[in-house]
């Protein structure tokens, strides 16, 4: 067999993802460049992972983790995840990270009829998924056009460190494998492996220590929720102090350890003053509950905050419109925080309408938050 290389930065890129894409989708093996290292891309069935098995001299029976060329592809492998791994997915893919995750078994009864036993049974063994999306152009223009999935683990034979070259990628398989993409001196540009992360109820797991740090990990798996009112200063502070009773709850934490179980709550209001504090109604309502508003201090919404924000709920819909007019780009994270209708503002209506506003933004948090963690 010989083995053809492709120059990725050479004119013909669309005619180098043709021939990428023939050979995956046709069985073949192709080496691709990451941001990390060499992959040996090849179809997720059995009679290709065989093949890259003995390519690699690796023992038939190891995992290899599916490789994608967009982000949300990660959906349609994982329909259901925890809003943590949501974070991650936004803020670090396309990325050096391989995320694992364990689809619930509705999910995986759901995948299994959408795909083909061979598929399934290849990239869901033990009924967990590795998923990695490498921010490299090479490898997401390819991936992004493959018709099967594709796997694609470290360039290298058995014991060998990981090709972070095409020539150590020829070195190691010329004549074993259809095709090397050459992705020049810019590719592989850490040079090391990448981070094997799992998110569960504990927290974040690091399988294998990579490019990323747990450090790094953890900061971009933190789920930043956003409370947004109009002044600051009574629905969005209510929503913010009775969310996060409700996730320390469920943490079995205190409120102000949530940023180190992975949740920052915040609230602002869409014309805000800086520096107002919470309305008086409002702070007599959560001390009813058992809960204090006396430190918090208001914040106008600015475009920044939308941005960094995993997830957004408004009292209104005039709420949701500015927000979008921030960032229109928000708008798959911005939502009424009461799925049933808008939170009225109870201002000037005295203590028994901010009472019953307490009790619609409670109850709305629990419907919102059930499927979050």
């Amino acid at each position: 067999m010989k083995t053809e290389v492709y120059q990725w930065n050479g004119p013909e890129q669309e005619a180098i993802v043709r021939a990428a894409v023939k050979v995956l989708d046709g069985g073949g093996v192709a080496a691709i460049p990451t941001e990390t290292v060499y992959g040996l891309a090849c179809r997720a069935e059995p009679e290709a992972i065989r093949r890259l098995d003995a390519v690699k001299a690796r023992t038939e029976g190891k995992r290899y983790s599916l490789h994608i060329g967009y982000p949300e592809d990660v959906y349609r492998y994982v329909p259901q995840m925890p809003l943590r791994v949501h974070a991650l997915v936004r803020k670090g893919l396309p990325g050096p990270i391989t995320l694992v995750c364990q689809p619930n078994e509705a999910n995986l009864a759901e995948l299994r009829q959408k795909l083909n036993d061979k598929v399934f049974n290849v990239l869901y063994e033990n009924g967990s998924i590795g998923i990695r999306c490498p921010n490299e152009e090479a490898a997401l223009a390819v991936l992004s056009q493959t018709v099967c999935p594709i796997v694609a683990p470290s360039a290298n034979p058995s014991g060998m460190a990981p090709a972070t070259s095409a020539r150590q990628v020829l070195e190691y398989f010329d004549g074993q494998i259809e095709m090397v993409v050459d992705g020049g001196p810019q590719a592989c540009r850490y040079q090391q492996s990448s981070t094997v992360v799992r998110i569960s109820d504990a927290g974040v797991e690091i399988l294998r220590e990579g490019v990323l740090t747990r450090t790094a990990v953890e900061e971009l798996a933190t789920a930043r929720i956003l409370f947004v009112c109009t002044g600051n200063t009574c629905r969005s502070p209510m929503a913010e102090v009775l969310a996060a009773n409700y996730l320390s709850k469920k943490m079995s934490c205190n409120i102000d350890e949530l940023p180190a179980f992975g949740y920052k709550i915040e609230s602002f209001g869409v014309s805000a003053y800086d520096g107002c504090r919470a309305s008086e109604e409002a702070c007599k309502v959560l001390r009813k509950k058992g809960l204090s508003l006396d430190r918090h201090s208001s914040r106008l919404l600015r475009r920044r905050d939308v941005q960094e924000a995993d997830l957004i709920f408004v009292m209104s819909r005039h709420h949701q419109d500015a927000v979008l007019e921030l960032d229109n780009e928000a708008a798959d994270r911005v939502f009424l925080l009461d799925p049933n209708g808008e939170v009225s503002d109870p201002i000037g209506f005295g203590e028994s309408q901010y009472q019953a506003c307490a009790t619609q933004i409670e109850q709305a948090i629990e419907k919102r938050f059930k499927d979050l963690l």
